[in-house]
């Protein structure tokens, strides 16, 4: 687990973007980086905050 104060606020905004998507795509009894999948199997909680977090550095570079 990452410790807040040890962290750079680049990391930090990355890892709650993560979780932020994490929570959308898993509700909110999801567990932090599951490995749990969705009905079709294709993605895990952790494959789509990951997913999400790609999407967002390539759109908002920058900004």
């Amino acid at each position: 687990m990452l410790k807040l104060e040890a962290c750079p606020p680049e990391t930090l905004r990355e890892r709650l973007i993560e979780r932020v998507a994490q929570k959308h795509f898993g509700g909110d009894r999801s567990q932090v980086d599951s490995k749990a999948k969705d009905i079709f199997g294709r993605l895990s909680l952790k494959n789509y905050g990951e997913d999400v977090l790609k999407s967002y550095k390539q759109n908002f570079q920058g900004c």
